[in-house]
């Protein structure tokens, strides 16, 4: 109720994030309580960008939602360039707002989703408040109960890693976001070359497990392409029988 009574009178939020002035749009209550956590929600997050992200780097923000950490980064660095996408039709909206409200150039908001296929799939969306999450590409969302209805199927044509750097010639990332709720493993599967070009320095991706798993997949495949990781996040999600954590992994030089 409070939060309701208070986006009557303020449409935006400002905010103060790791040494920056941060406008962040304020339309619907997860929008409200993403910028009220913005620092402390997932402060690992932001660490990682502070440490890691340099003038002249490029990010990829796959899974940007409402743009959070997209704006932090290229505020951050002004001369880095940033990538960041975002399927969800709501969220892609609100990600454009939050760019122009802050004033940025160096954010290129990108409205599809990355896969392991090039091919027309359909999003599945549960809500149509911006800063939602939880939605899924080509099936129900395994974070939803079966109860939980999809309201929407928004058609999308998705891309993988690699075609967007050899294919469509984007330039390659230096570093690395993934949050996609599920669909991470299948992402990098289709980034090897990406993976292993030596300028991605560093990756941060949420993991999702089940209680009975001995290591991850994410460790197990990036150790694999010759990285190390450095750190877990604090928290752990558990949601519908499954868990998730961000993973930060570092290239081994």
């Amino acid at each position: 109720m409070l939060r309701a009574s208070a986006r009557l009178f303020k449409t935006v939020a400002h905010c103060q994030v790791g040494g920056q002035s941060i406008i962040v749009g304020v339309s619907s209550e997860i929008e409200q309580y993403r910028a009220e956590t913005y620092a402390t929600k997932e402060p690992e997050t932001i660490e990682w960008l502070r440490q890691n992200i340099k003038d002249n780097d490029v990010f990829y923000d796959i899974g940007a939602n409402i743009g959070l950490y997209s704006i932090y980064a290229a505020k951050l660095r002004p001369a880095c360039q940033v990538y960041a996408f975002e399927p969800e039709s709501q969220n892609f909206s609100k990600l454009c707002a939050n760019i122009l409200l802050n004033g940025l150039t160096n954010v290129a908001p990108c409205g599809f989703p990355l896969s392991d296929q090039e091919a027309f799939e359909l999003f599945y969306v549960y809500e149509l408040q911006p800063g939602s999450a939880k939605h899924s590409l080509g099936a129900s969302s395994c974070w939803r109960k079966d109860s939980e209805s999809v309201i929407l199927k928004q058609g999308n044509l998705s891309v993988t890693l690699d075609a967007l750097v050899g294919k469509y010639g984007l330039p390659q990332p230096s570093i690395l976001k993934l949050d996609v709720d599920g669909l991470e493993e299948k992402i990098l599967s289709a980034g090897t070359v990406v993976l292993t070009s030596g300028k991605l320095r560093s990756i941060l991706v949420e993991v999702m497990f089940k209680e009975s798993d001995d290591i991850s997949w994410a460790v197990e495949k990036l150790t694999g392409l010759g990285y190390i990781l450095k750190k877990k996040s604090d928290w752990v999600e558990q949601l519908n029988g499954l868990r998730s954590q961000n993973y930060i992994f570092h290239r081994c030089k």
